[in-house]
């Protein structure tokens, strides 16, 4: 038994650790948790800003924050490099270390 699965992407097929989330069930999880907070649906891309393209505000992107370590059992908040995190790619990033830090 493999350590790996593949995963299917819009582009091409790639292989992820299991246990591991993808970068599309990523995607796929900010959109329902966005849509939670704003009260509306949005077509989430990879590069967009938290505050800017996203208009979350510092409370909402904290609500953002709490559903996703609720989702992936991981601590954002705490983390010093949550600082760092301006887009949707920083934190998809934040997230799979903060995973791998906890496993």
């Amino acid at each position: 038994m493999s350590s790996y699965e593949t995963t299917e992407t819009r582009e091409d097929s790639v292989e992820e650790p299991l246990g591991s989330i993808g970068h599309e069930t990523f995607m796929i999880t900010m959109e329902v948790v966005y849509k939670k907070i704003k009260r509306e649906p949005r077509n989430i891309k990879p590069e967009d800003t938290l505050t800017k393209d996203l208009s979350l505000d510092s409370l909402e992107a904290l609500e953002l924050l709490v559903n996703l370590e609720q989702c992936y059992d991981i601590d954002l908040v705490g983390s010093p490099e949550i600082a760092d995190v301006s887009s949707v790619d920083d934190l998809y990033s934040l997230v799979l270390r903060c995973q791998t830090a906890r496993n």
